[in-house]
């Protein structure tokens, strides 16, 4: 039988919940979606449910309350939740914000996109973490890119 993956999106606007969570069950890889909606309640959860951590975490660089910036650091000096692989998830896509993010520790970042994209994206990465396969990529390969599939 196939591994579920556990992810967690945290995202304040709940549309893109909406399209992340459809765009989801179009996949044919067995996922559980939890989704939080601010910096805080992303930290509450990880802290409280930190011995049954998410396989993937895709964060939205501009929640509110602690944006995506703050959480990442927050997550990466934590002993405990630090190894969990993090995708940033963004309208924007600056390069100079995708330097600070890939040093704080991030596996990707990617910008939001539309439902087709999006769907073939998730599909990749997450059979990327099926695989064991989701190492780091080099800071050139940081931005995650649909063309390259």
């Amino acid at each position: 039988m196939e591994k579920t993956l556990h992810l967690l999106l945290a995202d304040e606007d709940r549309n893109d919940c909406l399209l992340f969570n459809k765009a989801l069950m179009q996949i044919p890889i067995p996922t559980k979606l939890k989704t939080v909606h601010d910096g805080e309640q992303l930290i509450k959860h990880l802290l409280k449910s930190a011995e049954r951590k998410p396989d993937l975490l895709f964060l939205d660089f501009n929640i509110p309350c602690k944006n995506g910036s703050e959480c990442l650091s927050e997550i990466k000096k934590n002993k405990k939740l630090k190894n969990i692989p993090v995708v940033v998830y963004s309208t924007t896509l600056h390069g100079d914000i995708a330097s600070f993010l890939y040093e704080q520790g991030a596996h990707y970042y990617i910008q939001k996109m539309g439902f087709i994209e999006l769907k073939l994206t998730l599909h990749r990465i997450l059979n990327t973490l099926l695989k064991n396969d989701f190492e780091r990529p080099s800071k050139k390969n940081f931005i995650f890119n649909i063309v390259e599939v």
